[in-house]
């Protein structure tokens, strides 16, 4: 979490190192998930690079990338309901107030990702 929000919750120093440890733990969790994909998305480029692209085999990678992202998607959910946890329910309704006078992913660090 930034230090900006961090100090706007008053989370106490036991909080952002449960944060923190947290974070990193999602992070490991998700590590194989990211190279699947990356993986995935190199064979999708190598598909397209084809001069006679296989439509069939271009659907199943894409199929195949999806299915990677969503795991990587349900992950962050789990983790970030873990993560609201953590927090007081005085916090917790300061963090949604921040989030709605701010839009969209405040709140939640940079690409999604809670507590950056």
């Amino acid at each position: 979490m930034g230090m900006f929000l961090a100090t706007e919750l008053g989370l106490t120093q036991e909080q952002v190192s449960e944060l923190q440890a947290m974070r990193e733990r999602h992070f490991s969790e998700i590590a194989p998930l990211r190279e699947k994909l990356f993986s995935k998305t190199q064979e999708l480029r190598l598909l397209w690079a084809n001069p006679n692209p296989d439509a069939a085999q271009i659907t199943a990678k894409q199929k195949e990338i999806a299915e990677i992202q969503g795991q990587m998607q349900e992950a962050s959910t789990r983790h970030r309901l873990e993560a609201l946890k953590v927090l007081t329910p005085e916090q917790q309704q300061k963090l949604s107030t921040l989030m709605q006078e701010r839009g969209p992913g405040s709140g939640w660090g940079r690409h999604g990702r809670p507590w950056r």
